[in-house]
């Protein structure tokens, strides 16, 4: 007799849940069939790209994202632009070394370090895209 009272009050909340996964589960096919996906094959991005790294002090781990940035697919003009902002560790050597002689890689030392946002200004006077 002590047993049914409290299961007595927890089916209602059974029920409850059970309702809410099953609408949580059909919202989630409705999100899965409005997914965009993309093309298989997707064109070829035709406008000059330029991709700018500001760094200083990033030896350590600027080379992942050089071969990274190198490998991509589906630019027919891109270049890449790493502003060594006074860096003590080698990183212009560490980039120079992952660019594998890629001519589209560069490197320039700033004659001083930057603060705020000079660095990236000259990036982009640097740079052959348009900026956006």
């Amino acid at each position: 007799m002590l047993l049914r009272r409290p299961l007595r009050a927890v089916r209602p909340l059974v029920a409850a849940g059970s309702v809410l996964a099953a609408a949580g589960t059909v919202q989630a096919w409705v999100n899965r069939a409005g997914l965009r996906r993309p093309p298989a094959a997707p064109p070829t991005v035709t406008v000059p790209v330029s991709v700018l790294v500001p760094a200083r002090d990033e030896a350590h781990r600027i080379a992942p994202t050089v071969r990274a940035l190198t490998g991509q697919r589906g630019l027919a003009d891109v270049e890449i632009l790493v502003l060594d902002d006074g860096s003590t560790d080698g990183t212009a050597a560490v980039v120079r070394t992952a660019a594998g002689g890629d001519p589209g890689c560069g490197c320039s030392p700033a004659p001083r370090p930057a603060r705020g946002a000079g660095q990236t200004a000259r990036l982009c006077r640097a740079g052959r895209g348009r900026p956006r």
